[in-house]
């Protein structure tokens, strides 16, 4: 029986400082803080953005504690966190760990809680790191084995989520080290279950959980702060956790290099709003278009390379949801080869019915071995990654190829400083008018100076001064 676990999980979250992060740490932080409030920004004119909104008014009641990225109100500190957690994944724009989206939880959880507290920006930058090393290897220890039924059970990444958010509000309300193995066990216990159903069906629900998962995060750092009985040794032994989880604990995973590896520093960020698995097949198609000038009534097909498990999905109705389009190569390389310019419009309903779109998406086809997703995963774990090719036959004979070893944004193959600013511009405007997209940025990337975060949030929220 594995014990103490959660114990040294929790001191370290209780005591991790400022001083005690990298300056390249520091620099991820505030690239994910971006990356995040811009994928946001691009969301919050999309239906699902609308109507997430309208039911954070719902929980709100009259409270005005924290702000809705790019709509210029505020609402409660939990519902503004379950709004800008929807609005996150909204487009699957946001980054990926080798877990799911802890940004999708962390960062709009921090934005909420730091800004209804008032704290500073390092407070901010310090609960993000926080919320990222004890979440990753929390969600690492408990990954499904291979008997554990990968897509009939399902894989728990809006399961596991909560913990970036619980960690994040948890360190912002400077919980001692008991109360944070409190929260930790509060946290487990308000997990969602794990079904397949939830992403089989394609439902926009997907989109809510990661919004819902911080709703209950913050309630549960509250919870513990408020001092109740404890639930210890939550992670531990026969009956912890990951009994719930998974089938096979890796224990080690719990504290491996905990204060010397800083598990932040492997994230993806995505590069097209789009499923994890589809940036490389739309890298190599983006470069093709723009290289050899493609338009979509130049083209016979598009083969990738390789067949993608459950992501080859074409409709020849039209797309009825907007988790249908996001998940399917052919949707959305026909969807790039019409509109290069990514962005919510890729997703509206006239677009994901547009006979040319459609009829495009039905002559993309893959072939190659078959990518499984468990195994992809597995191998970006490892510091692997799979390969992939696009090729393009046109309609006067010539077929153009394109290799894509590793995506735009992989921690081998990252974005620079100017195009994590020019992506975030390209996404925050037209949310916000452009000298207010800027000032965004440099406020940003000079978080840790800021006395108070306020400030940033209501230029992020587009809310008149």
């Amino acid at each position: 029986m594995k014990t103490e676990y959660t114990k040294k999980l929790a001191h370290y979250a209780a005591s991790l400082s400022f001083e005690d992060l990298p300056e390249d740490v520091v620099i991820q932080a505030k690239r994910i803080a971006m990356h995040t409030a811009g994928v946001a920004l691009a969301a919050s004119s999309t239906t699902i953005g609308g109507k997430a909104l309208a039911y954070g008014r719902s929980l709100a009641a009259s409270a005005r504690e924290a702000s809705v990225i790019g709509c210029g109100e505020k609402l409660s500190v939990g519902a503004a966190a379950l709004v800008n957690g929807a609005l996150t994944d909204c487009l699957d724009w946001e980054d990926c760990s080798w877990t799911g989206h802890p940004s999708a939880c962390a960062v709009p959880t921090a934005y909420a809680v730091a800004e209804h507290l008032g704290a500073s920006g390092r407070e901010f930058l310090l609960a993000l790191v926080t919320a990222y090393e004890v979440y990753e290897r929390i969600a690492m220890s408990v990954q499904p084995g291979d008997n554990f039924g990968w897509l009939s059970k399902g894989w728990g990444l809006t399961s596991w989520s909560i913990y970036a958010s619980a960690i994040a509000a948890g360190k912002l309300l400077r919980l001692d080290a008991g109360r944070m193995e409190n929260l930790i066990g509060i946290a487990g216990a308000l997990t969602p279950a794990i079904n397949a159903t939830t992403h089989l069906s394609r439902s926009d629900f997907y989109h809510y959980q990661w919004g819902l998962n911080n709703y209950s995060g913050i309630a549960g750092a509250m919870l513990a702060r408020s001092g109740i009985s404890p639930m210890p040794g939550y992670l531990d032994g026969d009956t912890g956790y990951w009994v719930t989880m998974t089938d096979e604990c890796k224990w080690d995973w719990l504290d491996r290099d905990l204060g010397g590896r800083y598990l932040i520093m492997e994230t993806l960020f995505k590069h097209w709003p789009t499923n994890m698995w589809i940036q490389q097949a739309l890298d190599g198609t983006a470069e093709l278009v723009r290289k050899y000038r493609v338009l979509p009534g130049d083209v016979a097909e598009v083969v990738v390379n390789p067949v993608v498990e459950n992501r080859m999905i074409a409709m020849p109705e039209g797309y009825p949801s907007m988790v249908d389009a996001q998940f399917s190569i052919p949707y959305c390389v026909s969807v790039l080869i019409h509109d290069p310019d990514a962005g919510p419009q890729w997703y509206e309903e006239s677009r994901r019915r547009d006979r040319s779109v459609v009829d495009l998406s039905l002559r993309v086809r893959a072939e190659g071995p078959t990518l499984y997703l468990k195994e992809a995963f597995e191998r970006f774990q490892r510091g692997e990654y799979p390969e992939y090719s696009v090729s393009i036959l046109l309609k006067d004979g010539r077929r153009l190829f394109q290799a894509v070893p590793l995506p735009k944004g992989h921690p081998r193959n990252m974005f620079s400083q100017d195009e994590f600013e020019a992506d975030f511009m390209r996404r925050a405007v037209p949310a916000l008018p452009e000298g207010r997209a800027r000032s965004a940025v440099d406020m940003i990337m000079n978080v840790d100076t800021a006395p108070d975060i306020r400030e940033l949030m209501r230029t992020l929220s587009g809310a008149d001064r």
